[in-house]
């Protein structure tokens, strides 16, 4: 399966070279929706199995969005398989490089 990459707001693509790589998985740490009055709380949970070779789609949404203890940032990504059921992906944290997966 061939993954398809973007970027918010960019049109164009080029020749890259490094691919994605995933670090870490934004999760609930209980089920439900998260709303305003919520008390669940978000976890940053290792990226275990998970692949970006797994996922149809992967969006980056931010560039160095996060930094954990060690200083090394993070940016922001979320994966997922059909474009008609987006509620099904994931956000992940990792490193975008040049946006290609392999």
């Amino acid at each position: 399966m061939s993954t398809q990459t973007i970027v918010i707001g960019q049109t164009c693509t080029t020749k890259n070279l490094v691919p994605i790589e995933f670090s870490k998985v934004l999760a609930l740490s209980t089920h439900g929706v998260i709303s305003r009055d919520s008390t669940d709380i978000i976890e940053i949970l290792p990226v275990g199995y998970l692949k970006p070779t797994d996922y149809k789609f992967i969006e980056l949404i931010c560039k160095n969005y996060y930094s954990p203890t060690n200083g090394c940032w993070l940016d922001l990504m979320f994966a997922y398989e059909d474009k008609l059921l987006r509620e099904k992906g994931l956000l992940i944290l990792g490193k975008w490089n040049d946006g290609v997966v392999e």
